[in-house]
């Protein structure tokens, strides 16, 4: 029954985006040049992340990203078993960190498009991988016409065209990029001066969403309850029910001991690549992180994590003191400007920020050191000239990226009051 439910979630979601996006294209307030120029931009943007998915497959079956990882999440799911509880011996031992670190969405998606597939094309990991792509492809194009609608119709272009949104994450087969559309659609709701209170409500049940696909808005609602825009009261009901959805979605898991301790080392005390980042080598240099964490025992945060999260609050405290206006973006950029930790398919964060500004230097240098980073890291079969990647280029590209990222931050700091070179397209055209 539960693979039925997972199968008609995805089929939902593919159906009902075959509907709107011709629909909100249809709709736009533009030249007919300008809406030819963007249907054939959506259709290059889909079909180029599928072939770099073949290309993919036939060219390095053996490197999947996290698709081995969605695959094994699949089968648990299929098998009725815990992806928490089993997240331990054969699972954490399919990648390097190959556990499952989410709350549960992104577990059902993942075993309705391994369900769809198997039931279109057979069982196959070539088959998974390019329904994953068509998935995540989608939900590009949807975060595509937001940003037309919403921002501008340059930066849904160079969302779509954007090397990284090409290739990172389909070869990755990682899924920030849709927790990003519930996010940027929550934000969207409460984005104008005095939002009502039903708005304030629905935005807080999207963000909550968010949360339970990728918390990548884990710190959002607590800048939000220092957001002058709203009154006391809707910020409260906003935190509490984005962090109610976040923390209810484990409850069918928590009275199993072993997938509750799964849930509390894994999801909550999650460290990634602990300590590689701008702030993580400064730290170093100054005091071993490994000594920092010694000095102090905490249940579920590490010194280091929590004197992030110290910084990450008093970023926030400062940007709603200033009343930035793109609240959330700020947000998304302070959050991979001071990460401690960087991964590659973390660039897709900051990029949808990159496209937004796209006026600003600062977005073109990260957008610039991001290419280099994929075009080089990714193991594509082009011949490169031997350099010294690992333990000198690669780190000085990435540490060279988020520093353009915190210099956007600082940007928008300083051009607070006068914001941004934005487009505000109406949803529907105006009466003549």
């Amino acid at each position: 029954m539960h693979s039925v439910i997972a199968c008609a979630l995805v089929a939902t979601f593919f159906l009902s985006s075959a509907i709107i996006v011709p629909v909100l294209v249809r709709r736009l307030i533009l030249p007919q040049r300008k809406k030819k120029i963007l249907v054939a931009v959506i259709i290059f943007s889909v079909f180029a992340k599928l072939a770099v998915t073949q290309l993919s497959i036939a060219t390095m079956p053996n490197s999947m990203g996290d698709y081995t990882t969605w695959k094994t999440v699949a089968e648990l799911m299929a098998e009725h078993k815990s992806v928490y509880a089993e997240s331990g011996g054969h699972y954490c031992v399919v990648r390097d960190r190959g556990c499952y670190q989410f709350a549960p969405v992104w577990a059902w998606i993942v075993f309705g498009l391994d369900r769809l597939s198997s039931l279109l094309y057979g069982e196959s990991m070539g088959a998974f991988r390019l329904a994953l792509s068509a998935f995540l492809a989608t939900t590009d194009v949807l975060i595509g016409l937001v940003l037309v609608y919403r921002y501008s119709y340059t930066a849904a272009l160079l969302f779509l065209l954007a090397p990284l949104s090409v290739w990172l994450e389909i070869s990755e087969g990682n899924f920030n990029n849709l927790a990003l559309l519930v996010a940027l659609l929550a934000w969207l709701m409460i984005r104008k001066k005095e939002p009502t209170s039903q708005a304030v409500f629905l935005s807080g049940v999207l963000t909550g969403l968010s949360l339970i696909i990728k918390h990548i808005l884990a710190l959002f609602p607590l800048w939000l309850l220092l957001y002058k825009n709203l009154k006391l009261r809707d910020r409260l009901v906003y935190a509490v029910v984005a962090y109610g959805i976040f923390f209810c979605s484990f409850l069918p898991w928590w009275d199993d001991p072993i997938s509750r301790a799964g849930i509390i080392e894994r999801v909550f005390r999650y460290n990634s690549d602990y300590g590689f980042s701008l702030i993580g080598r400064i730290t170093q240099h100054l005091v071993p992180i490994s000594t920092l964490d010694a000095s102090l025992r905490l249940p579920l945060l590490s010194p280091f994590k929590l004197y992030w999260l110290i910084l990450l609050m008093a970023i926030g405290a400062l940007a709603t003191q200033r009343n930035l206006k793109e609240l959330l973006l700020c947000y998304l950029l302070a959050l991979y400007g001071f990460s401690i930790s960087l991964f590659d398919e973390y660039l897709v964060i900051p990029m949808l920020v990159c496209c937004i500004f796209y006026k600003s230097w600062a977005s073109w240098g990260f957008m610039l050191f991001s290419t280099v980073i994929m075009i080089v890291a990714q193991p594509f079969p082009i011949p490169f000239i031997p350099l010294p990647w690992e333990d000198f280029l690669y780190p000085r590209l990435v540490f060279a990226g988020q520093a353009c990222i915190i210099a956007l931050l600082v940007l928008r700091w300083r051009d607070a009051s006068a914001e941004s070179e934005q487009i505000n397209i109406p949803l529907l055209p105006h009466k003549r």
